[in-house]
């Protein structure tokens, strides 16, 4: 009987021994740590390079509806247009001084810009009213640009010839515009056909070193055809350039007349 005494204490102190708190160690804690659940990482897919479009350079407002219009016609996303300057000018008629062949314009002063846009396939110059509402292509892309400096005048005449035939001759010291129009009927034809005739050079007079009050004369030729003029017909061409400024700026002008799509 007394065995089974000890043997039922020894058990009972087995079980409060094993139901006690456990006591932590002096200056610690007993933290109860879970393991914490493994998170899977997504698995990113490189998403494909996105191209922006190249911004477009800031321009006017007032010259937003020519720009448009430029790259329409020329069938060219806009980023590929740059306005290389533009200027207020008061023109001389409602036409913007760019009346078509036989168009009547009223004749009153309208306040407005001229805008020189450059594009791959070559400067285009238009004129808009103030607000831009309303604008006509004044210039195409010049084919000929010839240029007589020098002389003891000292002047600079600049021809530029368009591929359509349009014409502007300036003061290239001054950027003054001495007059534009259109080639006369009689000379049209054959700058025409020189143009699709020859392609893209250049030519410049040969001046003695001891003429000083010479002429400097050369041009920039840049045609639709594939063949180059030999060095003596570039210089009959620098001649026909000569005589046919002479006659632009002596003939009477015809105010507004340019080019319009």
């Amino acid at each position: 009987m007394r065995t089974h005494i000890w043997l039922f204490l020894i058990v009972l102190g087995l079980a409060v021994v094993g139901c006690a708190p456990v006591q932590p160690a002096a200056g610690g804690e007993v933290t109860a740590t879970r393991p914490a659940p493994t998170q899977a990482i997504p698995t990113q897919t490189p998403s494909p390079t996105e191209t922006e479009s190249p911004s477009v350079a800031e321009i006017p407002e007032f010259l937003i509806p020519a720009r448009n219009h430029l790259a329409q016609s020329l069938d060219i996303p806009i980023e590929q247009i740059v306005l290389v300057r533009y200027e207020p000018r008061n023109f001389r008629d409602g036409c913007l001084e760019v009346a078509q062949p036989g168009e009547m314009c009223l004749t009153v002063i309208t306040p407005g810009y001229r805008a020189v846009f450059d594009t791959p396939k070559g400067e285009y110059v238009y004129h808009t009213t103030e607000s831009g509402e309303y604008f006509r292509l004044a210039a195409l892309p010049a084919a000929i640009i010839w240029e007589r400096s020098g002389g003891i005048a000292g002047i600079c005449q600049r021809l530029q010839i368009s591929l359509n035939g349009s014409y502007e001759i300036e003061d290239c010291a001054t950027q003054t515009r001495l007059t534009q129009g259109v080639l006369p009927l009689e000379t049209f034809p054959r700058w025409m056909n020189l143009i699709q005739q020859y392609g893209s050079f250049e030519w410049q007079v040969d001046i003695p070193p001891d003429s000083a009050d010479m002429f400097l004369d050369r041009y920039t030729f840049s045609g639709l055809g594939e063949d180059i003029p030999d060095q003596k017909t570039q210089e009959k061409i620098n001649e026909m350039l000569v005589e046919l400024t002479d006659t632009l700026l002596n003939a009477p002008s015809e105010p507004g007349a340019g080019v319009d799509r």
